[in-house]
């Protein structure tokens, strides 16, 4: 498969709100894609400018989470992370971001690139065992399972951890590397990040098992804090749907420990996943993803998906 990279255009000024910035591939007849526009962003670390899709994704390849075709290689699991999914981002493979302080952020489950460890560093593991890899990334490739880039005559590692002291005051490890490689200036929206988006959209577009990887991670990632979760709210032989809710809850950060104990500790089961389903309500930025959550949770029940399943048994292992 030849090498793949894309020409980077604009509808108007690159660092104007709503500018549209489209990638078309090189040498080839396609119609260019729409992949985000430029967004301005404040946070606790400062002002920021990057690329966002959210409000434009009439206008972006269509490529939805099918829980029923990723069922055939994760089992019930790939309805258990569902109502995240939904939630999270309309199960939607191509969203992605890169206006806030991740730099990068990509995917149905928003994984994000400053984590060492975790989120979409390990997405890019994954997808650098394809075929298919060289063609969008011939920079990059794997040392010892972990990324790394050449650059000329140097090759380098991405996952080098570097001590960000945050404007909070706090210090925070991050793959710094990793993350300007994406995207290498938070203050503009450019060009850099709008190519690499392009290429993990396209390569999502045109590889099922780019796509599989990006389930399988995802999945992996949730069933990593799952199982600790199992401990520490004990979890393990109860309904799936307690952990559910827990799972998007902890996923979100809407709530701490100590509201989902107490919700945890109501005295029938309705009244836990009533209890959990609240957590979150004194915040108006939460009561969408509460609905739709609880929305999808009902739909499973309905189709009776977890009927006789507890979390941790034989159909839905941690």
């Amino acid at each position: 498969m030849p090498g793949i990279t894309f020409d980077i255009t604009t509808d108007g000024p690159a660092q104007k709100t709503g500018t549209r910035w489209k990638a078309q591939r090189k040498g080839s007849a396609d119609a260019p894609f729409v992949v985000a526009q430029t967004v301005s962003f404040s946070d606790g670390d400062g002002p920021h400018k990057g690329l966002y899709q959210t409000r434009v994704l009439n206008e972006i390849p269509a490529l939805r989470y099918d829980r029923h075709a990723s069922e055939v290689f994760l089992g019930p699991w790939a309805h258990f992370i569902w109502p995240t999914v939904v939630a999270e981002s309309g199960g939607h493979h191509l969203l992605f971001n890169t206006y806030d302080r991740a730099r990068f952020t990509f995917g149905f489950y928003q994984l994000a690139a400053h984590t060492p460890g975790d989120n979409l560093i390990l997405l890019f593991r994954e997808l650098l065992t394809l075929p298919t890899a060289a063609s969008y990334f011939p920079d990059l490739s794997l040392k010892n399972g972990k990324v790394q880039r050449t650059d000329g005559d140097r090759t380098f590692s991405l996952e080098a951890v570097t001590a960000v002291h945050r404007p909070n005051g706090k210090v925070e490890n991050q793959l710094f590397t990793f993350m300007t490689f994406l995207n290498p200036n938070t203050l503009e929206a450019g060009p850099t990040e709008a190519l690499n988006a392009g290429k993990l959209m396209h390569w999502l577009l045109n590889d099922p098992k780019a796509v599989e990887a990006s389930v399988r991670v995802a999945v992996g990632i949730m069933k990593g804090k799952i199982a600790a979760a199992a401990t520490t709210f004990k979890l393990r032989g109860k309904d799936p749907r307690l952990a559910i809710w827990v799972s998007d809850i902890r996923h979100q950060g809407r709530g701490g420990p100590d509201a989902i104990r107490a919700a945890l500790a109501k005295s029938t089961l309705a009244e836990q996943l009533a209890a959990l389903s609240l957590i979150g309500s004194g915040n108006t930025d939460y009561d969408g993803r509460r609905k739709t959550v609880k929305d999808r949770i009902a739909d499973l029940q309905t189709e009776g998906v977890f009927a006789g399943v507890t979390l941790g048994d034989a159909k839905l292992p941690l």
